[in-house]
């Protein structure tokens, strides 16, 4: 059983670990990159997930009023 389980875990950390290549490259193309990447953070965690919630679309915040 715990053979079985190592196998499932080993599985998931290489899911994982093809996710994070994603999103590296996704974040490394992202139009605002280079003003994230100065934020401070882990590995620049906080970076990847400032692109994440702000997107790709600058008009949307063009207006602060909404």
């Amino acid at each position: 059983m715990v053979k079985a389980l190592a196998s499932r875990l080993d599985g998931m950390r290489r899911q994982i670990d093809a996710f994070e290549n994603q999103i590296e490259a996704l974040y490394a193309s992202h139009p605002e990159h280079e003003l994230f990447a100065r934020l401070p953070g882990r590995r620049n965690r906080v970076g990847v997930q400032a692109a994440g919630a702000s997107g790709t679309d600058r008009d949307r915040f063009a207006d602060a009023r909404g």
